[in-house]
């Protein structure tokens, strides 16, 4: 039984076991539904595009 205990011990660890270890795993639905959510919540900040006039010139050449 001891024996097994130090094999586990010494075994290490997957790179799945230390990716959760660092990274908590977590409910992709809850993640998406709180996305949801504060882009719903998130004021309306889009601007319209508003057209320039283009100043006329009798060659149809302008340098700014």
């Amino acid at each position: 039984m001891a024996r097994k205990v130090l094999e586990e011990a010494n075994r290490g660890r997957t790179t799945e076991e230390i990716w959760d270890s660092i990274i908590k795993p977590v409910d992709e639905t809850d993640v998406l539904a709180s996305l949801v959510l504060s882009l719903k919540s998130a004021p309306d900040t889009r601007k319209t595009l508003k057209l320039k006039n283009k100043p006329s010139s009798e060659f149809g050449v302008t340098a700014r």
